[in-house]
């Protein structure tokens, strides 16, 4: 049920982006597993919509903190952000099975798994996934990139650099953040 109404209100929210390439994006996700695959496979939402529920729950929290900081960013920007950050995870988790030991006794378990075809990062996997459907601004395309953000520190001066720039950046990462930690319940 609740995988159900969380794809209705993502498919809503993101028909009404008006941006050449949306309705084919949009297309490509309702035939996905976007809204029936895990945010993580042990984390935050590592259960079957979770995904959909995470993305669901970074876009309110980042929309609220665009408003209450007064950024200079479009409906359309925070949406496509906001619900698409985590594209890089469509079609990225299968079912697999484990071996788990629980008082001596040995059986199998069903999990879910990595099966990364596409090994392009994280936020820049995103990026170039989503931009196989539509154009990205710079700031868009730097709010996906760095939403991982200290925790995706390979060059901390382009972090720095980039949070300078567009100081959104922090809104989109803790929104992640605090989505994932306090929202979300881990399923470890």
């Amino acid at each position: 049920m609740m995988i159900e109404q969380n794809k209705k209100t993502i498919l809503t929210l993101l028909s009404k982006v008006s941006r050449p390439g949306m309705k084919e994006l949009v297309e490509f996700l309702n035939e996905s597993d976007f809204f029936t695959a895990p945010a993580s496979t042990k984390y935050h939402s590592s259960y079957e919509g979770g995904l959909a529920q995470h993305s669901l729950n970074v876009a309110k929290l980042f929309s609220k903190k665009c408003k209450d900081f007064k950024i200079d960013i479009s409906n359309d920007s925070i949406l496509i952000c906001g619900l698409l950050h985590d594209f890089c995870k469509v079609n990225f988790y299968e079912k697999k099975k484990k071996w788990v030991k629980e008082n001596d006794v040995w059986h199998e378990e069903e999990v879910w798994g990595v099966n990364n075809k596409e090994p392009l990062g994280h936020g820049e996997k995103s990026v170039i996934l989503i931009q196989n459907f539509i154009k990205l601004s710079l700031q868009e395309q730097a709010l996906i990139r760095w939403h991982m953000g200290p925790f995706d520190m390979n060059d901390k001066k382009s972090y720095y650099d980039v949070t300078n720039k567009f100081p959104e950046v922090v809104l989109l990462f803790t929104s992640d953040y605090e989505s994932s930690i306090i929202i979300e319940e881990d399923k470890k």
